[in-house]
């Protein structure tokens, strides 16, 4: 939509999964959605699970989880809003 304003809003949350021989591992999960400001419309959404990082820390762990999850979710959306650019 020519002119249009888009708000890119999303979430993604990590938990510890397991420790195995000093190693932690996270699952995370995420969703994002593109809404279009003038109404509120969704034009496009994604979403994750099952997203797993792993490191000798735990906190490092989640925050691995979490990048990827990002990166899963990214990947998603991009085709769709190369879409929302095409004339």
């Amino acid at each position: 939509a020519a002119g249009a304003g888009y708000l890119l809003v999303g979430e993604v949350k990590a938990s510890f999964a397991s420790e195995d021989s000093g190693q932690f591992f996270s699952m995370a999960r995420g969703q994002v959605r593109l809404v279009e400001t003038t109404g509120g419309r969704i034009v496009a959404e994604a979403s994750c699970q099952d997203v797993k990082g792993g490191h000798i820390s735990r906190s490092q762990a989640n925050e691995k989880a979490v990048r990827e999850a990002v990166a899963v979710l990214k990947a998603a959306l991009e085709p769709k809003l190369a879409g929302l650019a095409s004339p």
